[in-house]
């Protein structure tokens, strides 16, 4: 399987070249945040996380990377490669795609996810959507979500939208693995491409359930709690 997906990584990567120049973007995306959360818990140990991105769209076809400071266990740094394809049918948009996770000072943390997903934007400019993350080692997470603009209202230069999102993750091999996680967010966007978004995210695992789970001996489950979080992003 890490075969086929540095083979999806090189094909989208290989892409842009095959396509013409007008059917070629880059874009780049900024980030301060006060803490890392993912899946509903701290990578950065409850500190403020540093982020940057890279994304290269061709056609239907896109890649690209991305990084943060991270603080578990020996890892300080992340560095994700993503790739995939996203085919458009009618009102739904497909996504599958594969994306790798890499910590090189933890390289046992490691770890590679499959994705396919599909969203379509429905009445007055809310857009749903569903999409299943597979790791074959591991677990297999599922998360639904949903975002709106908030029609009319701006503070500032800020227009706001709301969004939430619901997932379960299921372990594969062992069921400490299994917790779900959501959160909540609204967000104001600038016309220049400036968002602030503030949110709150929590997870039912517990720290005794973590103890045991692949999460905690990847050291990903050190501070596990409900918490507010702000982010200022900027994307070019």
């Amino acid at each position: 399987m890490k075969k086929l997906a540095l083979s999806i990584l090189a094909l989208a990567v290989a892409a842009p070249a095959l396509a013409t120049a007008g059917d070629t973007t880059v874009s780049y995306n900024t980030a301060v945040a006060s803490d890392y959360l993912w899946r509903g818990t701290s990578q950065t140990n409850s500190k403020a996380a540093i982020s940057a991105g890279a994304d290269l769209t061709a056609g239907t076809l896109y890649a690209g990377t991305w990084l943060s400071n991270v603080d578990f266990g020996s890892a300080n740094i992340e560095a994700d490669l993503y790739a995939g394809w996203k085919p458009s049918v009618g009102p739904l948009t497909f996504d599958l795609g594969v994306a790798t996770a890499n910590y090189p000072n933890a390289t046992g943390a490691n770890f590679v996810e499959y994705k396919t997903g599909v969203s379509a934007v429905v009445a007055k400019d809310v857009a749903l959507s569903l999409t299943n993350y597979y790791n074959t080692d591991t677990y297999n997470y599922t998360e639904v979500g949903v975002s709106a603009p908030l029609f009319g209202a701006k503070v500032g230069p800020f227009a706001l939208s709301g969004s939430a999102a619901y997932g379960k993750t299921i372990g594969i091999k062992n069921a400490t693995d299994d917790f779900a996680n959501w959160k909540a967010a609204v967000t104001g966007t600038t016309e220049n491409g400036i968002a602030l978004e503030v949110g709150y995210t929590d997870t039912d695992i517990k720290k005794a359930e973590a103890a045991t789970s692949y999460w905690a001996l990847n050291g990903k489950y050190d501070d596990v709690k409900g918490r507010a979080y702000i982010a200022l992003k900027k994307s070019y």
